[in-house]
């Protein structure tokens, strides 16, 4: 499908009987009509021991018409658990900081696929409104000392609190922005907007290609 599955699997959709061309039949889920085709997203992130016991020693990613910051939660967290499982079999217990990791970009309702059975409830009812919990603001293009250089996604403003989601540096730890300069011409700015070139005073430990992110808001 190349992949147009994230759009055209979310639209709405009316049957057509064989034998009645032209005559579209729809099929009522809620009042927001019908998503026949809109599946959950697939998580088995809670499911990792099983899937590790079966025998499964790969696994792959799903990453096509995704972004750098979905990519890089999915592949980070998949890692740990499975790293930590592998580590330790006997005593392993998931990290809920993990599930509110993969919580924070937009997806559909989880569910673990048909792995344990066929009854999983597979399919999302109610529309195809995603959810998240958290807005991505930058990747961390350079480092100077305590300085980071990022180019804004999303805006912030000082006195706002961000998080930064790193690969070595977990779990994850929050800064408050104190100051933003304006790298053409060194000024200090009280807000930055998407596609700003700026320097960010941080605080806590980071590297380049972290990502920062902060709070979804409605």
């Amino acid at each position: 499908n190349m992949g147009d599955c994230p759009q055209s699997c979310r639209w709405k959709y009316h049957l057509v009987e064989e034998k009645r061309p032209g005559e579209y039949h729809p099929v009522e889920y809620t009042a927001e009509g019908a998503y026949l085709f809109n599946s959950k997203d697939m998580c088995t992130l809670t499911i990792i021991p099983q899937l590790v016991e079966a025998g499964i020693d790969s696994f792959k990613i799903e990453g096509r018409m995704k972004s750098l910051y979905y990519l890089a939660v999915t592949v980070s967290s998949y890692k740990k658990a499975l790293t930590s499982y592998l580590n330790n079999k006997e005593e392993y217990n998931l990290d809920e900081n993990l599930l509110r990791d993969i919580e924070s970009f937009s997806h559909r309702p989880y569910f673990p696929g048909f792995y344990l059975g066929k009854d999983a409830d597979s399919e999302s009812h109610f529309g195809s409104i995603n959810s998240r919990t958290k807005d991505l603001i930058a990747k961390i293009d350079e480092k100077e000392d305590e300085y980071a250089t990022i180019t804004i996604k999303n805006k912030i403003i000082v006195g706002e609190e961000l998080e930064i989601f790193s690969r070595n540096n977990y779990p994850v730890k929050s800064f408050v922005v104190t100051e933003i300069i304006d790298t053409k011409d060194a000024s200090i700015k009280e807000v930055a907007q998407p596609n700003d070139i700026v320097k960010l005073k941080v605080d806590i430990p980071f590297e380049v290609n972290d990502i920062i992110r902060k709070d979804y808001e409605q």
